[in-house]
């Protein structure tokens, strides 16, 4: 395989030429490899956090979160939403790659690889401690805030009882 994230089965994405009529030159895509192998990406996400202690993962959190309320990074976030205009389809092709590059800038000096599998593995180990301490669960969220649509809950099931 060309790349661990095709020997895993996993997406990666990159940064390709848009088509002719579109606005922006660039775009992301997300790529699978014809030989990739679930049953290996099934494993690698049921195995237990590696590399990073929970204390380790909190500093590493708090310095991604800081990294997102820099000047030039909220400058570029703030294009990207922009650009997306509230549009889901748009919001993973403006939003999502900045704020995969914000991540990737700040876990690649903690030794995840400098890509998307690198984003994926650090999000993984701080899914796996939010169930295990509350300031990272806030930490997290406050985190996917920054970059995700906040979820709601559809107008029928609001009316749903539970008797």
């Amino acid at each position: 395989s060309c790349c661990r994230a095709c020997s895993s089965g996993l997406y990666r994405s990159e940064l390709r030429p848009r088509r002719p009529g579109c606005s922006g030159t660039w775009s992301w895509i997300s790529l699978r490899h014809q030989d990739g192998d679930m049953a290996a990406a099934q494993q690698q996400q049921q195995q237990p956090p590696a590399g990073l202690s929970l204390e380790q993962a909190k500093v590493v959190l708090t310095e991604v979160i800081k990294a997102f309320a820099s000047p030039d990074n909220a400058m570029r976030m703030e294009e990207a939403r922009d650009n997306a205009c509230n549009d889901m389809g748009k919001m993973l092709q403006f939003i999502l790659p900045v704020a995969t590059q914000i991540q990737q800038d700040v876990i690649k000096s903690y030794g995840f690889s400098n890509d998307g599998e690198g984003v994926l593995k650090f999000a993984r180990i701080i899914k796996t401690y939010e169930g295990q301490d509350p300031e990272i669960a806030a930490m997290s969220a406050k985190l996917k805030s920054m970059f995700l649509p906040p979820m709601t809950v559809p107008p029928h099931s609001a009316g749903i009882s539970a008797s």
